[in-house]
């Protein structure tokens, strides 16, 4: 069976109904992602009459999706949210209250979207015509457009366009693109860069431009209501002098209901549940969690002094947000380096038995259950495993191999759960996160369990039962997810009576038991993988005599598939 030497870089293709979003968003993922992946791009007229391969498809907007999904059925597809720049906002923002302007876009939907996204931002005082390529609309005493890098479509009767430049992909949807890519997490870094330049450049500009200070004010809001977080600042004597959408909305009010009173008021209403406060902090700021309609927020208080003001901003935070964006966080941390490298294509065979092995296992595959994999050395345990993991409800998550055999028995515990600092000597200054961390939303795949002393098993077993483990020297307990595959050569149940192994675990282990075959009970697969493995690796067809067809064919095969391509190399 063939084992890949590395994964190559997917492919991301860039649709849209117009060359110059194209050109603008592939820009953006070349600043931002490099040459981690392979860009391209193409119109939507481009896609239908000749489609370029691709793996993820990224269109401009909702709208696209139906009819690329018809031609890239087997492409992931994405449609980003799009978020405004705020470049040229001040332009927007100077415009007299009531001003009819022209939103130009394509299509209508877009158009719509880029509509809404104003508003989202609190510019409220203009009046928005919709306009798109072959709408009819009424231009009397329109003389002003605003378009988000589509002014080439605006008739030319308007004499005054605000670009405000085309719109940048939401942190959320490339988070989404950076999942689809099987890319690092690291990548957002260089995202809030981008995203930060952007901001900065728009705010310089402003700044330059604005002499009055409310307009100046408006604009801060327009930022601070970009936060999902709740934002509120009160001043000295508590009193509201600021609140952005998302605290308006997790209160439940509207901000003009919430302006002007008293946040100690608001927060009576709320039920505290836990202090986070470290008493060793004397700066002012406070955490805290507290409870409202049956949901749980972090409430973090930040002091704010200077130019002779004293006021502070309130953060509310949802706990369920905090603890989704941990998992995403610690899922794509843990899979740097930990993926799946095979799938049950790569398990090559033309023989009844194998066939019926690989479907057993990838109806296993969709379950959560713990596998036991058993077979003879070098039958392809964890090939399979791999193949498992991928065709899994967990494929987007680590997948972690572990070799009992492989690790000196004084280091398995602290590889597999971890250490603290200091809990042994020689162990790393920070600490140490353990196999089963990294493997959190995943799965983890103990080779050669046959082989875990004693003491390790009575610890796995407990992460079997409470799933949750305690790093070495440590007495902080962590909840993890993790599905578990364990693989073995040795008959555990003579290792169960010899008193080297433990029964409970077994039982835990064994819920889904796969005995892989071993070679010489299906070798009609001898000569296929051999040749497919000769022609795959070395591009090479080679013919062998009837003389070592029939040596191949009466071999025993004990060191089994492994020992095949091992004669194939070197053939």
């Amino acid at each position: 069976m063939e084992c890949r030497t590395h994964l190559e870089s997917k492919t991301l293709l860039i649709v849209s109904v117009d060359r110059k979003v194209n050109n603008f968003l592939r820009t953006i993922i070349n600043n931002i992602i490099g040459s981690a992946v392979k860009v391209r791009s193409q119109t939507l007229t481009e896609s239908l009459a000749k489609p370029a391969h691709a793996d993820v498809v990224m269109t401009s907007g909702p709208f696209l999706v139906a009819k690329v999904k018809t031609v890239f059925p087997n492409a992931r597809i994405i449609a980003p949210r799009r978020l405004i720049t705020g470049y040229n906002l001040e332009k927007v923002l100077m415009l007299p209250r009531g001003t009819r302007v022209l939103i130009v876009n394509h299509p209508r939907s877009a158009t719509e979207d880029t509509i809404e996204s104003l508003k989202n931002l609190g510019i409220t005082h203009l009046e928005y015509i919709p306009y798109w390529r072959g709408a009819r609309v009424n231009l009397d005493s329109v003389d002003t457009a605003i378009s988000p890098g589509m002014s080439h479509l605006c008739p030319r009767r308007i004499s005054r366009v605000i670009d405000i430049g085309p719109r940048i992909i939401s942190i959320h949807s490339f988070l989404e693109l950076l999942r689809a890519l099987e890319l690092d997490l690291g990548y957002i870094e260089n995202y809030a860069t981008y995203y930060h330049n952007f901001l900065m450049e728009s705010s310089r500009k402003l700044a330059s431009v604005l002499e009055h200070s409310e307009l100046l004010r408006k604009y801060e809001e327009v930022i601070l209501d970009q936060f999902e977080d709740g934002l509120v600042s009160a001043n000295e004597s508590g009193q509201i002098d600021f609140v952005n959408k998302s605290a308006a909305r997790m209160l439940k009010r509207s901000p003009e209901a919430l302006l002007a009173q008293n946040i100690r008021d608001i927060l009576a209403q709320f039920r505290h549940t836990v202090n986070l406060t470290d008493e060793n902090h004397t700066d002012g700021r406070s955490s805290s969690i507290h409870e409202h309609d049956d949901k749980q927020y972090l409430v973090q208080k930040i002091p704010v002094v200077g130019n002779n003001m004293a006021r502070s901003v309130y953060t509310f935070r949802e706990i369920s947000d905090i603890q989704r964006l941990e998992k995403d966080v610690r899922v794509h941390l843990a899979r740097k380096g930990y993926v799946t490298k095979y799938d049950f294509d790569d398990i090559w065979t033309v023989s009844e038995t194998l066939r019926r092995i690989k479907e057993k296992a990838l109806n296993f595959a969709t379950t959560e259950k713990n596998i036991l994999i058993t077979g003879e050395s070098g039958t392809g345990k964890e090939l399979f495993a791999h193949a498992i993991h991928r065709s899994s409800p967990r494929r987007e998550g680590p997948f972690v191999a572990v070799n009992f055999a492989g690790i000196p028995e004084g280091l398995i515990e602290s590889e597999l759960f971890g250490y603290e600092p200091g809990a042994f000597t020689g162990a790393r200054k920070g600490g140490k996160t353990g196999l089963f961390e990294q493997a959190h939303g995943g799965t983890i795949f103990l080779d050669e369990i046959g082989d875990a002393p004693l003491n390790v098993q009575s610890r796995l077993l407990r992460v079997l039962q409470e799933k949750e483990i305690m790093r070495v020297g440590g007495d902080r307990i962590t909840p993890i997810d993790v599905r578990i595959i364990a693989g073995t050569n040795r008959d555990l149940n003579e290792a169960i009576r010899e008193g080297k192994f433990r029964t409970d675990l077994y039982y835990r282990l064994n819920t889904l038991p796969l005995e892989i075959a071993p070679l010489r009970d299906h070798k009609e697969d001898i000569l296929y993988v051999l040749n497919r493995y000769v022609h795959t690796r070395y591009g090479v067809s080679k013919d062998f005599s009837q003389k070592a067809v029939e040596c191949l064919l009466r071999y025993d095969w004990p060191g089994n598939t492994r020992e095949l391509i091992n004669i194939a190399d070197y053939v």
